[in-house]
């Protein structure tokens, strides 16, 4: 874990206890940034370092398009949209969000969560989708990428708008879903005018997104440095399959 037991300082002293030919680091986090994977990444660099640790690795950077993620919550998301309520149900796709200088500094997360939803919504195949991507969780003075999703909740309610939303960054359930999704922005839904409010579980442990974990190991094993299920266009200079990444 980055912020809990097991730590990276705990864990490097079990791999090098096992004696490993190949390390594969399997982020949690669908879409790559130098904030949450790259900084993840870099710990466990630095510490197979300090602890001579030497063996092959092998990093899965990102996937947000692998074809069993985009499965496993588009299964999800149609057990919850009702067909008859659509022309009054809004879709929202809520990320964690991130400064904004960090995406002009060449961070690719932005685009990577836009890559998610386009093939999302393409895989609901649902005509005349109403859907909106938002970023939630801003901390701190600087500004952070929009729009945000208390502010995309509050127009939509105020529509008297069924409202449907998406943890499209977050694999599992922890504060930002229990606490800031089911609670805190269901009461700003409700308060607002919201007719219904209904948030799409993450995947978790769904079959699917097991089985996307799956493909990213075996592909990771046989690939190289880095793999991923996307390529980063070339502006996006954070990425650290580019030649400019520094992890």
């Amino acid at each position: 874990m980055r912020c809990w037991n097991p730590r990276a300082t705990e864990t490097i002293h079990r791999v090098k206890a096992f004696k490993p030919e190949q390390t594969i680091l399997l982020p949690l986090y669908p879409q790559y940034s130098n904030a949450t994977s790259g900084s993840s990444i870099k710990e466990w660099l630095d510490l197979c370092k300090k602890e001579s640790l030497s063996n092959e690795t092998k990093i899965i950077c990102c996937y947000p398009t692998e074809k069993d993620f985009i499965l496993s919550y588009t299964s999800l998301i149609k057990k919850r949209i009702d067909l008859n309520k659509l022309p009054k149900t809004v879709l929202i796709f809520s990320a964690h969000g991130l400064p904004e200088n960090k995406i002009k500094q060449g961070d690719p997360y932005q685009w990577q969560v836009e890559c998610t939803v386009k093939e999302l919504v393409k895989n609901l195949a649902i005509n005349n989708l109403n859907y909106i991507l938002s970023y939630q969780s801003r901390v701190g003075p600087l500004k952070w990428i929009g729009p945000s999703t208390e502010a995309v909740i509050k127009v939509e309610a105020k529509k008297q708008k069924t409202i449907i939303v998406v943890p499209v960054a977050f694999v599992s359930e922890h504060s930002e879903t229990l606490v800031e999704l089911d609670i805190e922005y269901k009461k700003l839904a409700i308060e607002n005018g919201s007719k219904e409010y209904i948030r799409v579980p993450a995947v978790s442990c769904k079959e699917d997104f097991i089985n996307s974990l799956k493909s990213s190991i075996l592909q990771a094993t046989k690939g190289e440095r880095f793999t991923s299920s996307i390529k980063c266009l070339k502006k996006f200079t954070k990425c650290p399959r580019l030649e400019k990444s520094k992890i």
